[in-house]
C-alpha cells in the first residue's frame, strides 16, 4: 500500500516500545512514510478503509473474540470522528519535546498524559511497566523543569506549553 502511495495512519499504544516485534513493525511502518503516533491507552482496536469500512475488535479485552465490521456510513463517521480526534492529540512517533534542560523521553509524555487523566501513581506505573518510585522520581525532576508545585500542575503546564 505505502508503495503505491496509499496514505496510512495508525495509532498505537505507547507502551508498543516495550514489545520488541511490534516496536521494529512500527519502526517500518514509520520508516516506508506509514504516519504513526502514539498515545497510553486507546479506547479500541480498528481500521479504516477508505472511510467506507470499518473493523473493530468485538471484545477489547480478548482478542480471540473476533472482530465486527461496520459498512453503514453511520458507524464509520462516527468511528472516523473517534479515530481523529484521538489523532489529534497523540504524539508523533519519533518526536521528543525538548525542555530547556533535557529532553521529554516518550515515557515522560506518556506519565503526564496518564497523569493529565487523572490516573494515579500505581497505575501511571502499571501501564508504564515500572516501579511507582521511578513514577515519583521522574516526577519531581518534572516539577522543578515545568515549576510546579504539584505533579498534577506539572501535567497542566505541560498541557499549557502544548506537550499534551
Amino acid at each position: 500500500m505505502l508503495e503505491r502511495s496509499i496514505i496510512s495512519r495508525s495509532i498505537w499504544e505507547t507502551g508498543v516500545r516495550k514489545d520488541r516485534i511490534a516496536f521494529e513493525h512500527v519502526r517500518w511502518l514509520n520508516e516506508r512514510g506509514a504516519e504513526v503516533r502514539t498515545v497510553p491507552q486507546l479506547p479500541c482496536r480498528m481500521i479504516i478503509s477508505d472511510r467506507r469500512t470499518a473493523i473493530l475488535q468485538s471484545d477489547p479485552d480478548d482478542v480471540r473474540a473476533g472482530i465486527s465490521i461496520y459498512h453503514e456510513l453511520g458507524a464509520v463517521e462516527a468511528f472516523q470522528a473517534l479515530f481523529d480526534s484521538i489523532w489529534s492529540q497523540a504524539v508523533v512517533w519519533g518526536n521528543r519535546i525538548a525542555t530547556a534542560r533535557h529532553e521529554l523521553s516518550d515515557s515522560d509524555l506518556a506519565m503526564l498524559e496518564l497523569l493529565a487523566v487523572g490516573n494515579r501513581y500505581a497505575v501511571i506505573a502499571k501501564s508504564l511497566d515500572v516501579d511507582e518510585s521511578t513514577i515519583r522520581r521522574r516526577l519531581k525532576v518534572l516539577m522543578v523543569e515545568l515549576d510546579a508545585r504539584t505533579p498534577f500542575e506539572a501535567a497542566y503546564r505541560a498541557i499549557k506549553k502544548g506537550w499534551l
